[in-house]
């Protein structure tokens, strides 16, 4: 399951049409991203929320989510961490193939960088 989920998030890099991860739209890995970059934008704040408010998503609540995730119902997650499916994508995405088109430009940061996620805004 896990190699569809990166063949499935890598097609528009290796197909040409976007370039890293994160700018391929209608793509999981795009929205899994967009959300822990606003989760990450709501801690950085400094300022501590309120009780009553619940903190920002870390992972999308129509996706399946990585182990670590918050989801509400109980469902099943996938047995993999965000972080280490994201560098797995960038690993994957950075191999060049001769039957593909493009590949993550070697020159790219890993994807965490990429998106300036500290680490002490993922832990």
């Amino acid at each position: 399951m896990l190699a569809c989920l990166v063949y499935v998030d890598l097609n528009p890099v290796r197909a040409a049409i976007a370039e890293p991860p994160e700018g391929s739209d209608y793509t999981s890995i795009q929205q899994r991203i967009r959300t822990l970059q606003g989760a990450s934008e709501s801690s950085a704040g400094g300022e501590k929320a309120e009780p009553d408010i619940a903190p920002a998503p870390t992972q999308p609540p129509e996706l399946y989510p990585f182990v670590g995730g918050v989801r509400e119902g109980g469902r099943e997650k996938l047995p993999f961490h965000l972080a280490d499916y994201l560098e797995l994508v960038s690993w994957t995405g950075w191999a060049v193939r001769d039957d593909k088109r493009a590949a993550i430009a070697e020159d790219l940061p890993p994807i965490l960088e990429r998106i300036r996620i500290t680490r002490a805004a993922w832990l």
